[in-house]
Order: C-alpha cells, then structure tokens, then sequence
C-alpha cells in the first residue's frame, strides 16, 4: 500500500498509513525455487523497524498458482493487514483495521495471514488487529507436496510479541479446503490457526484475543502425499514452537 520492499536494515518507517483497498490476483506458475510473495496494506515486506503504522484498506488476496511438472511447491503467499512479512527490527504501536481476506476462488500450495503481519521474525510491541481474517481459498498439492498454512488474528507466524491485542472486530473465519499438514520452507509441518497467532515461536507476554475463530476444516489427504497431517487449532495460538 505504501512501500512494496523495504529492504534496508538501519531505515525506519514512522507514523505512515494506507485506507486504500489492496487487491493482489496474480496467476504463478510453480515452477523453479523458493518464491515467497509478501502483501501489506503499510509494506509488503521490510527489515527494518516500524512505528506507528495504521492500515485502514482491505487487504485481498485472489492468487492462482498454476502447478507445473517437476514443480517446487514452495510458494507461499504472507499477507497482513499492515505487514506481510517482516525479517528484523521492531513493529511497534501499529494498527490494522481493514479486512483480510483469502477469497473464495483462490488457490496456492499455502499461505500465511494476520491483522498486523503475515509472517513477523520481529518483535511486535504494542500492536493491535481490529480487522476480520477471512480465509475462503484453497491449498493444492504439486507432485503430492504441500506447504502449510498458518493464520492468526495479529499474525500467521510469530516470534516475540508482547502488549499487543485482537480486538472482538478481528474474528478469524477459515471455510476453505485447507489442507492438514504440510511442510513451510523452515520445516514447520501441519495448519496451524489461532485467534492471536497460527504458529508462535518465542515469548508472549501480556497479549489477548477477544476475538472468536469460526473455523471448518478439511480433513483430506492428496493422494499422493504419504506425511500424516495435523490441524493445530488454539484460541490463542494454534501451535507454540519454543517458548510462549
């Protein structure tokens, strides 16, 4: 919405908003190495601090991955309502309180999705989701191989997070075929889908959810995929890695 890649370490982003709509409906073809495709309503991915931050706009997401012989099934799709994947520094005193939505004709081999950021590897302080999270697409397989999905209130995936919240507004909604487990690049295996976080590595410290989770899942298999699947469901956090 404001900046595509931030991709500097000692920059900041201070007190920038977006109360635009923010549609991303590209066709991948999954094909070739690792493509993550990040989608923020504030920066679609930065490395640096953050401060102050307010998303407004509607966030969705329409992607089609077209799956190709021989494919590697590692594209992934992190979208936050303010961030959609953060690598570094701290987010701090950021809002988001537009919609997050997978829509119903979507399809990618997974995804990660929250209020505040899809994928966050930083420290969130002081942050809070007022959006709805609305998951209706599908997962598909690529040469019987899935990537997992990971959805969450304030963010898909986590590391520290302390004094921040998911206010009644920010109710997760997952109706989609979802598959059961998978693998994300870093080895985190099975759907993970929590009112705060879908995956939570790390400390949490004074953080809520007021929100409910309305959550129907799909238990199949593709044929092809022999890993025993798991969903990991949780009011809080769907599955806590290390630390909480």
């Amino acid at each position: 919405g404001v900046v595509g890649d931030l991709n500097v370490d000692k920059a900041k982003i201070l007190r920038c908003t977006n109360s635009g709509v923010v549609n991303y409906n590209a066709t991948i073809y999954g094909k070739g190495t690792l493509s993550d495709h990040h989608v923020g309503g504030v920066a679609g991915s930065l490395i640096c601090d953050a401060d102050g931050c307010v998303n407004t706009g509607a966030i969705n997401i329409g992607t089609q991955v077209q799956a190709v012989e021989g494919a590697v099934p590692a594209i992934t799709i992190c979208t936050g309502g303010c961030f959609g994947k953060t690598s570094s520094g701290t987010i701090s005193n950021c809002t988001n309180k537009g919609a997050v939505t997978f829509l119903k004709d979507a399809k990618t081999y997974g995804y990660s999705i929250g209020g505040v950021a899809g994928w966050s590897e930083s420290t969130i302080d002081g942050c809070t989701n007022e959006g709805a999270i609305s998951a209706y697409g599908d997962t598909v397989e690529c040469d019987g191989k899935l990537v997992s999905t990971k959805i969450g209130g304030l963010a898909g995936y986590a590391g520290v997070v302390k004094n921040s919240t998911n206010l009644a507004s920010g109710k997760v909604t997952v109706k989609g075929k979802i598959y059961p487990s998978g693998e994300w690049p870093n080895g985190t295996r099975g759907t993970s889908i929590g009112g705060l976080f879908g995956h939570k590595n790390s400390t949490t410290t004074n953080c809520h959810n007021y929100a409910p989770l309305d959550v129907t899942v799909n238990t199949a298999q593709p044929a092809l995929y022999t890993m025993v699947g798991a969903f990991y469901i949780g009011g809080l956090a769907g599955y806590v890695g290390s630390g909480w």
